[in-house]
């Protein structure tokens, strides 16, 4: 048996064409746990109609908290060999259950993958826009953490919806969904899939994601960002609990580092200095792990020439980033070029600027070398570091102009 667990707040609009598309699954033999999250229009109404016609349903309440609390109490009532935590303003394909359970079966999965397709308000259906599996996952052969741990956080998306998980798993590993507004399958999401012996994803579309639906969560995302840090926090300790977080630490942050770069632009002026301030007390000695994700506006051409003054000097990076910050500005005289691995483009220029190989600079002789690479830099600048004070001791590296980041 599946366990279908829905937490319920407010979708009274979408709310049959959910509960429709679940009751005509080809596979049936399910429960349906609806958990009303107190919601304030007829939700719950609907919950005990369908409840009232069809004794695989039961319909909890509880005082609005979240959807999280909400998936923690349908799980503590479910008792299928499956379980699966399904959003109550999409709608799914009818072989939906019968596919994804058969591949458990098939593959003696702890996870089944699946993917969706985006609908909209309007009636669009954008086809994996944005895809929520990572391009090079394997397809309908099992894998674990072990087989890709530079890349396990990034292959799946973290939401719930899309998975089909053996509930033992969870219960035997006490896993619950953190009770926060936004965010609140992230860390679990995440653990899961370091737990996980066996994850197996199918290449086929059976979600209709609702986007953009008036009073949904996800478009209130702004005043909620710093519970993604909250999310890091409960992963990390976690993994630690599970005794990997040294081997993950590094796909770790890099992840959170992602999630929290996505959610910035987001923020107003007033948002954004609530949510330094909030980081910074949450995390006063790991916040600068993610200091690449915040805003760097002060970095104007201007702010470039007295932070390199006089110096003879290259940037280390073709980055978009920098080429942004020098489009339409006058060529600085006392930069030699630009520095890059990327060889398709050794010998082009850039605004002005060459681009030359790594081994260029024995011949380029700078004084000095500013690191331009913003995504992750944390982690490139000490690598920068390493190496030129093993090649070229004599070039000095300059501190970091990301590090001076407002926060």
């Amino acid at each position: 048996m599946i366990s279908v667990v829905v937490p319920v707040y407010n979708v009274g609009d979408v709310l049959r064409n959910t509960l429709d598309s679940i009751i005509n699954q080809t596979f049936q033999d399910i429960e349906i746990i609806c958990v009303d999250d107190g919601s304030t229009d007829n939700s719950y109404e609907i919950l005990k109609e369908y409840e009232l016609n069809d004794n695989r349903f039961i319909v909890l309440q509880q005082a609005h908290q979240n959807a999280g609390a909400a998936r923690n109490l349908g799980l503590s009532k479910s008792s299928g060999k499956y379980i699966y935590f399904l959003d109550s303003d999409d709608y799914f394909k009818p072989n939906m259950f019968q596919e994804m359970y058969d591949a458990a079966e098939r593959h003696h999965a702890d996870i089944v993958v699946c993917n969706a397709d985006r609908y909209y308000e309007n009636g669009d259906i954008d086809l994996k826009s944005v895809p929520f599996v990572y391009s090079n996952t394997p397809i309908d052969k099992p894998f674990n953490w072990k087989d890709y741990p530079k890349d396990i956080f990034k292959m799946l998306s973290p939401a719930p919806w899309n998975k089909l998980y053996l509930r033992e798993l969870i219960v035997e590993n006490n896993l619950e969904f953190q009770s926060i507004e936004c965010f609140n399958d992230t860390s679990f999401a995440y653990a899961i899939r370091i737990l996980a012996r066996r994850i197996v994803y199918l290449d086929k579309v059976y979600i209709n994601y609702r986007k953009h639906r008036k009073g949904s969560i996800t478009s209130t995302y702004s005043k909620y960002v710093i519970n993604i840090i909250k999310c890091y926090m409960q992963t990390r300790d976690l993994l630690n609990f599970y005794g990997v977080y040294k081997e993950l630490k590094l796909p770790l942050i890099k992840i959170f580092r992602a999630h929290v770069q996505a959610l910035v632009p987001r923020l107003n002026n007033e948002q954004y200095e609530k949510f330094v301030h909030d980081i910074k007390e949450l995390l006063p000695n790991e916040y600068k792990m993610f200091s690449s994700a915040f805003r760097t506006d002060y970095i104007t051409y201007d702010y470039l020439k007295k932070y390199i003054s006089n110096k003879r000097i290259v940037f280390w990076g073709a980055s978009l980033y920098l080429q942004n910050l020098l489009k339409g500005q006058e060529k600085l005289d006392n930069v030699i070029g630009i520095i890059d691995n990327n060889s398709s483009i050794w010998g082009d220029y850039i605004e002005g600027y060459k681009v030359y190989s790594p081994s260029a600079l024995a011949d380029l002789s700078p004084e000095s070398i500013l690191l331009t690479i913003k995504n992750n830099y944390e982690d490139i600048y000490p690598e920068l570091q390493e190496y030129l004070a093993n090649n070229y001791p004599e070039v000095e590296l300059l501190p970091n102009i990301y590090d001076l980041a407002k926060i």
